[in-house]
C-alpha cells in the first residue's frame, strides 16, 4: 500500500521543530509519581508527555504521533530534503492564492 505524502504542517515540525502550547489531555491516566507536562503543537496535533520526578528529573517522556506523521529509517527525509521540500510547497500555495485574488 502507497504511503499517504506528509502534509505541509508536517513538513514543517520536521524542519523547524514543533510549535509547542500547554494541554491538557483527556482520559490519559496521571502518572503514579511524578508530574506530567503535556504539549501539543499547534501545527500538526504531535502531543508530548514529560513526566518530571520531585528532584527535577525527566523520568520519562512519551510522544502522540498524528497519524501519517511516522516514518520508516529509509523514508526519512534528511533536513535540506524538507527545506527544499518546504519551499516548493510555500511557493505552490502562494501560487495558488495569487491565481483565486486575481
Amino acid at each position: 500500500m502507497a504511503r499517504v505524502p506528509l502534509t505541509t504542517e508536517m513538513v514543517k515540525c520536521r524542519t523547524w521543530g514543533h510549535a509547542w502550547e500547554d494541554y491538557t489531555p483527556h482520559g490519559k491516566r496521571p502518572p503514579g509519581w511524578g508530574m506530567r507536562f503535556t504539549l501539543l503543537c499547534t501545527r500538526c496535533g504531535m502531543q508530548r508527555h514529560d513526566t518530571i520526578d520531585s528532584l527535577g528529573e525527566l523520568s520519562s517522556r512519551h510522544y502522540d504521533q498524528p497519524d501519517g506523521y511516522k516514518l520508516a529509517a529509509d523514508e526519512t527525509p534528511t533536513r535540506p530534503q524538507l527545506r527544499l521540500d518546504l519551499i516548493k510547497r510555500m511557493r505552490s500555495e502562494r501560487t495558488t492564492r495569487r491565481r483565486q485574488s486575481a
